[in-house]
């Protein structure tokens, strides 16, 4: 059984379908101020208009007085207006779907159901219908998508049923629902510095009050060592700081709406850049190794990231002639094959060979390589007498300017009586030596930081004897078998002088004497029999 009620309106009568029953009362000719009238219809149809169709039961008359003509379907004036059926309020109201700039929209009815002509408004507004725009929509069957909306906005919402005009049922209670915020918009914008990235993006049609957050990585991939991940913010650029210097950063950004929780966007790649390139820095330490022909030298990255490549340059003179130069991704370089004491000259920068940039040189210092130790040559005396002897040495590849040190002594160990000689030459020469003396010889080379090396000694060597001197009286004794000579010897000589006979008897006379600071202690003249 349907329920009517009247509607405001003075409305023509139309023909009832057949399939509508009335059970009326049977009343005498003329008005009636009371009676019943109940009608019982099948029909859901009906018309927003008004209009008379299978569903718009018009009824001439008042409640107490119906024509009798209107059962067979005659068209009369209506007396006092006409009826139609109640609708009700959806049961149930929601929001099915939400996207950047719709929101679907479902309900079902409460029972019993409304017509299938009725239609639903639907109002939404994103200031809770205190101001602005009101979007209203129409449907006459659940779900309804309300359109153009604005990216990440609060939307309240609420919706009624209508029928046959101004039939309209209460609104529901308010719902609300938040927009989902839209992908940010990359601008490719970066301020960067040696230890910083600033980024910036587009509101892409967000709300301005939409929040961001923003993503760094070291790597595309966004799985790097050293990634930052940003606070969620109202700003539309951020920066990120404490970076190292000339490395490759990449950066993205997304958003989030206002739902509670609140529904966040994918990630938008903003695009990479590199920072800034910084000098290398000085270390405590920076030859870490320094010998004859080879030196490695240190510095510190200063901040520059991983990859960065460091040119370090040597020199001998100044830099306009550089020998060799090291490109490394480490913080150290070797150099090799250089000449034994020679004072090099380093200085280095911090490059990147993808972008062609490069840093200002550090300026690392100088060293100067220690000397060789000079070698042996095939013939080390080149000249000995009785007095004086010259030695040679090889210089072993020192530079022209090492200081060689030369030393002589007759005592075994060079314990004592040292006679030592410099000299930037390969031989050393020694006069007023005693003859018939054994000398021992050694040398050694000094570097520019005035570094000895360990001495190379050398084989030994005699001086020559002097020829013994005559005397005024040669033959002291002479006998038929035996003969008796004497000489002088000289000054500071020590020797032994043999005299044969023909007959091969050998006589052995010797000088013996004791050597002092004014001469001779004694002479003495001694005769060797066989």
């Amino acid at each position: 059984m349907a329920e009517w009620r009247s509607v405001h309106a003075l409305i023509l009568s139309a023909s009832l379908p057949l399939c509508l029953f009335l059970t009326l009362p049977i009343y005498g000719a003329g008005p009636k101020s009371s009676g019943n009238i109940v009608i019982t219809d099948d029909l859901q149809g009906g018309s927003a208009a008004g209009k008379s169709t299978s569903g718009a039961i018009e009824v001439t008359g008042g409640l107490g007085q119906l024509s009798d003509s209107l059962i067979s379907g005659g068209a009369y004036a209506a007396e006092s207006g006409f009826y139609s059926k109640i609708v009700s309020t959806p049961s149930t109201f929601g929001f099915q779907s939400i996207s950047t700039d719709a929101a679907t929209i479902n309900w079902t009815d409460a029972s019993p159901a409304n017509p299938t002509a009725a239609r639903y408004i639907i109002d939404m507004s994103s200031t809770n219908f205190t101001l602005g725009e009101i979007f209203t929509n129409n449907g006459f069957a659940s779900p309804v998508t309300v359109k153009n909306l604005t990216p990440n906005t609060t939307y309240w919402a609420h919706i009624q049923a209508a029928y046959l005009g101004s039939d309209n049922s209460p609104y529901t209670d308010l719902i609300t629902t938040a927009t989902l915020a839209t992908l940010p918009s990359a601008t490719n914008y970066f301020f960067v510095s040696e230890s910083s990235i600033t980024i910036k993006w587009g509101l892409n049609g967000n709300n301005p009050l939409t929040e961001y957050r923003a993503k760094l990585s070291t790597a595309p991939t966004f799985d790097g060592l050293d990634d930052k991940l940003g606070s969620w913010g109202i700003f539309t650029s951020t920066g990120f700081r404490a970076l190292s210097a000339n490395a490759t950063y990449y950066t993205q950004v997304k958003a989030r709406n206002y739902a509670v929780p609140p529904v966040e966007t994918g990630w938008v790649t903003l695009g990479s850049t590199i920072t800034k390139i910084v000098p290398p820095a000085s270390m405590v330490t920076t030859f870490t190794a320094v010998n004859i022909s080879s030196l490695t030298a240190q510095w510190d990255a200063n901040g520059n990231g991983e990859g960065t490549v460091f040119e370090a340059q040597i020199t001998s003179t100044n830099f306009s002639n550089v020998i060799f130069t090291s490109a490394t991704v480490l913080t150290n370089a070797g150099f090799d094959s250089l000449v034994p004491n020679v004072t090099y000259y380093l200085q280095v920068r911090a490059t990147n060979p993808g972008v062609g940039s490069f840093s200002n040189y550090l300026n690392l210092g100088s060293t100067v390589t220690p000397a060789a130790i000079p070698l042996t040559m095939v013939s080390t005396y080149t000249a000995v007498a009785a007095d004086s002897l010259a030695f040679q040495w090889n210089t072993n590849g020192n530079s022209n300017e090492t200081l060689f040190i030369a030393d002589i002594s007759s005592v075994v160990g060079f314990a004592s009586n040292i006679i030592s000689s410099q000299t930037l030459l390969n031989n050393a020469s020694y006069t007023s030596l005693i003859p018939n003396t054994t000398y021992f010889t050694r040398v050694k080379a000094r570097n520019h930081a005035g570094t000895d090396t360990d001495p190379l000694v050398m084989a030994s060597t005699v001086t020559l004897a002097n020829p013994p001197l005559t005397m005024a009286s040669t033959y002291t004794a002479v006998a038929v078998s035996s003969l008796t000579f004497q000489w002088m010897e000289r000054q500071f000589q020590s020797a032994k002088h043999c005299l044969h006979r023909g007959d091969f008897q050998r006589y052995r006379p010797c000088l013996k004497y004791h050597l002092k600071p004014d001469g001779f202690d004694q002479c003495g003249l001694y005769q060797f029999n066989p």
